[in-house]
Parts: C-alpha cells; structure tokens; sequence
C-alpha cells in the first residue's frame, strides 16, 4: 500500500456567451508509506558455541522497512561496534547483508576470531526505524574443560581455603569454584568414594552457576560418630562435554586458639586498660572471647570475662579493649590473658603489672537532671568513680540552697548560697551504692549539690576550691588540677549522648575523662511550703467513732484510725 496517491477536483464552468462550457481541475499527490516495525526471525545461528580459539560468528535476521539502523553491541556496554573491523580489536568484524529474495528481510552478523575466554558474553542486535526501535540478544560461548580456580593457602577462615577446620556439631564449608562454558557437574569424593547429596546430615552440596563461573559447597558437619573418619582430605569434580578437571581441599579437626597479643597497656591505681590483638594461631575456629585471670601476693586467683570480640573502646582500631578495675594501688599483679573459641580456653599470656602509687577516690560524676520531679526531695543517681587504689569507705552527700538562675548562671560566675551545706553521709554496704533519696527540701528551690567518695587517704575534692565552676580529671592524682573550659558560657553537665551545641562536645562526660565538681539542680513549685504529714507519723493515733443508726436495722459502728 505505500505509494503516491492523488486528490483531484474537477470544477465545470457555465457555458459563455461564446456558447462553449470550460471544465477547471486541480489536483495534489499524497505520498504514503507503511512502516514495518523491527521483528526477529529467530535462527539458532543467533547462538555461537565455540572451541577456546576458536572463530564464533552469530547472526541476527531482523524483517522490517527502511530505512534501518541495525547494529551490535557487548551486552551492558554504551559502545555500539561500527561496520566493518573494529579499530580498537582487531578479531572483531560485523557487516550487514540483504535478502535478495525478500528485501524487507536484513542479516546483522558479528564474527570474532581467537577466541577467549572474556568473549563469553551476550551480544545485543539492535534495530531502529520509524515504526519502533527493538533489541535481542545473541550469545557466544566459548567451551573448554572447566578451569578450577586455586585455593587461597593464607586464611583458614575463609571458605576458599585449602585448608578447612571443623568442630563437632558445627556445619563448615569447604568449596571449589571452575570457570568455563559449558557449565559443569559436580561431584564430590573421599578416598574415591563419590559422596552423595542428601544421604544424611552429615554431607549436603549444593551448587550454583554465574555467567561463566560455577560453584559448588560441600557443606561438613562433623557428630560424635563420624570423627573417626570425616576429618580427611576431599576432592571435588567439575565435568562438561569438554572435559572433567579437579581439585583437593583438607579438613582438620580444629584446636584451641594460640596466645592473644598485648600490643600496649596502660596502668593507674585501680585500672589497667589493655589493648589486646587476636591470636595468630585461631586453632582454625573464630575467636569468640578474651578472657583474664589476675592474683596479687600469691593470694587466691581472680577472673575477668568473657569479653566478647571487638569490645572495643576505640572503634578505629577494630581491636577489642579491655578495662579491668577494682584493684589495689602500689601492687603487683600476675595476670594471665587468653582467647577462647568453640574448641575450649586457649594458650595463655602470662605477664605481671604494678599499679601505681593509690591516693584519694575520684570526681564522682553524677546522672543528672537539672530538674526535679518531686518538691520535698530529689534522688541523685551517679557513676562509682574510681577508687584511687584504695577501698572506697563511702560517701558524702552535700546540699545547700542558692540563690543564682538556674538557666542563667555562666561557668564564671560565684555562687550565692542562701543556706549552709547540709550534709548527708549514707549508709554504705555495697561498693556499687550508686544513688541516695535527698530529703527534705523545699518546692520552687535551686539547690547546689556535690557528691564525693572517699577512702582513707581523704575525699574526692580535698583541697579543690568549690567555689568556681570546673573539671576534674576521672582518673585520681595526688595533685589533681581543677580545669575550667570557655569561661563565661554557661553550665553544661549533662551526660547525654547527643549535644547539640557544638561548644558542648568537650562536655559529653559519657566519653570524656572531665567530671564536673558540682551540679545544680531545681525542684518543682508546690501549694504547700512543708511537705504532707505521713498518715503514720505520730506515735500515738486518734480513733473516730461514727454512728450510722437505720430505721429498720441495728446500729452499726465504724472506727477509723
């Protein structure tokens, strides 16, 4: 139906006075073409399998109109290929021929020669014309026998190694990866004997294919039976019509880990901070945790643990840290340090530290909130700090009234106490008391609190002037220093884990060694200045009598006490 086709009018004229009749035409062409959409024949020379060198040519026929564009291209790459030999590889030619038969049929051929194994890959035939733009893929194959790749000899964790270790009840991978076309079957053998998949639990494969790579695993997991004999060299299989290749892979019985590495420590009276790397030798299992023991004077051993890895302090490193607190100043310490994994305890590293010299508790820091919620009293949460080497012996609590703005006051400015220190000294039977009820106090009052720890070389602030706003180092020192950051900005000790203030980032205390030395703190306003009485405060009680008498029933009595 495409063509030329034409619209013609024809006018007839009257007749004149000459007496003739004229006839007025006109007339306009309309060209019109029907467009053949891009359609695939598909040929099965659309697909290529070839020897490794050698030539694979693939074909696309495509059934459409022109004019056509029609062109190859490597599948996912924005670089068409030009008609002809490729400039940039030599090997590749396309060219173009038409059906002499049928002109609205076209043949797209790519041909590659020397193959390799990289020219395994989909080869997209793309067609373009007025009616629609489409696109199929080819494919090139080129066969050889599978091609094992080698297993990794340096880490036994990875289940690419040639040498594998197990536990008992604990599944381990052993795997083999080939590349080449076709993609193989696998088989796995112990001592010749093929291993079937499924037979029982103690052996399952499982195989998968990528592009031109496969992979199979076979899946270990030794029981209290089998350790006899499932700990043995293992061989896998690949075969395709091209060939069969194959490869060994060991699997051990694992041991306990070697000694962990103590790569620094750091020491005060009652701390010793360790900064620990995992033992070279795993024993072929994962390290799951550290583990300490620690004795002083030949007395009886302690044990700390298990830290499981990365506990870390720093997060740079990636190594776990260790903290061990609670110890005696100026002693020796033998400690033993050793890595633990499903196997058992492993090898330990012995060493001996001495603390240093023990002095006064440190700042103790408080879990603060600025405002109460309560207006006769107030609960003070706060960390133990740390004991300076020496038994903490307990606490004291230190509370006045002031008369400064809570939301005002700046770092500089000295306090106006309104009443003297009231001071609490709490009861102390448990080394990990961490809080204590403050009571009573008055509602709509800000109050100045300090809360010290002390041992029998003194309390936390001794010798500290209270009566500046500062900062005193977590660790204790015979000479501590009190230290004041951005004078004039306002009071920040809040231990919060987001700041959103960036002057503050000095003042997050969670991850800070500065501990403040005092805290203010607000209760709420009340109706009453002095709190409720209890129901049950006085000594003696008032009895009430009431009562109640009933027109058609006996009195009854009601006492309230």
């Amino acid at each position: 139906d495409s063509g030329s086709y034409i619209c013609r009018a024809v006018i007839p004229v009257p007749a004149t006075y000459s007496g003739s009749t004229l006839v007025t035409t006109t007339e306009a062409q309309i060209p019109i073409e029907v467009t053949l959409p891009p359609t695939l024949i598909p040929l099965t020379t659309m697909h290529s399998y070839v020897e490794l060198g050698g030539t694979a040519t693939v074909q696309c026929r495509v059934r459409a109109t022109t004019p056509l564009e029609l062109y190859f291209k490597r599948f996912n790459s924005s670089t068409s290929y030009i008609s002809g030999v490729q400039t940039g590889d030599k090997r590749i030619r396309v060219w173009r021929e038409n059906d002499v038969n049928d002109p609205l049929n076209h043949n797209l051929f790519l041909t590659i020669k020397n193959t390799t194994l990289d020219d395994t890959w989909n080869y997209s035939c793309h067609a373009v014309n007025q009616g629609n733009s489409s696109w199929w893929n080819t494919t090139i194959q080129v066969m050889q026998t599978p091609q094992i790749l080698l297993h990794s000899t340096l880490n036994t964790d990875s289940e690419l190694s040639e040498l594998r270790f197990g536990w008992r009840y604990q599944g381990t991978n052993v795997t083999c990866i080939s590349r080449g076309m076709p993609h193989p079957t696998w088989t796995w053998y112990r001592r010749g004997e093929q291993i079937l998949n499924g037979q029982n639990s103690t052996f399952v494969i499982i195989s998968y294919d990528y592009w031109d790579h496969s992979q199979s695993w076979l899946q270990i997991t030794p029981c209290l039976y089998t350790e006899h004999f499932i700990y043995d060299d293992y061989v896998c299989k690949a075969t395709n019509i091209k060939g069969t290749n194959e490869s060994k892979v060991s699997f051990r019985r694992a041991s306990v880990p070697g000694q962990p590495r103590l790569e620094s420590y750091s020491v005060t009276q009652s701390t010793i901070f360790f900064n620990v790397s995992p033992p070279v030798n795993t024993g072929g299992m994962a390290t799951l945790a550290y583990e300490l023991t620690y004795r002083a004077f030949g007395g009886p051993e302690g044990w700390y643990g298990p830290v499981t890895y990365p506990l870390d302090g720093s997060r740079s490193s990636g190594k776990p840290k260790f903290e061990l607190t609670g110890l005696l100043g100026d002693t020796n310490y033998q400690l033993k340090l050793l890595a633990r994994s499903i196997v058992g305890q492993g090898i330990p590293y012995s060493f001996s530290i001495t603390t240093a010299s023990s002095t006064r508790p440190g700042p103790v820091e408080v879990i603060h909130s600025a405002t109460g919620i309560y207006p006769y009293g107030h609960v003070v949460n706060w960390i133990p700090p740390m004991s300076g080497g020496s038994p903490i012996l307990g606490y004291r609590i230190r509370v006045r009234s002031v008369d400064n703005d809570l939301n005002l006051i700046s770092m500089i400015e000295n306090i106006s106490p309104s009443s003297s220190w009231k001071v609490y000294t709490p009861s102390f039977n448990n080394p990990y008391m961490d809080y204590y009820h403050l009571a009573p106090l008055k509602p709509g009052q800000t109050y100045q609190l300090i809360v010290e720890a002390y041992n029998r070389h003194g309390y936390s602030l001794d010798g500290i002037d209270i009566k500046q706003y500062g900062y005193l180092n977590r660790t204790p020192t015979s000479t501590p220093q009190l230290q004041q950051i951005f004078p004039g900005e306002r009071l920040n000790y809040q231990n919060s884990d987001i700041l959103s203030n960036p002057v503050n980032s000095l003042m997050n205390f969670k991850q800070s060694d500065l501990v403040p030395i005092w805290y203010l703190f607000e209760t709420p306003s009340a109706d009453e200045l002095d709190p409720p009485p209890l129901i049950f405060s006085q000594s003696t009680s008032k009895m009430m009598k009431c009562t109640n008498i009933h027109a058609n029933e006996k009195n009854r009595t009601l006492f309230f006490m």
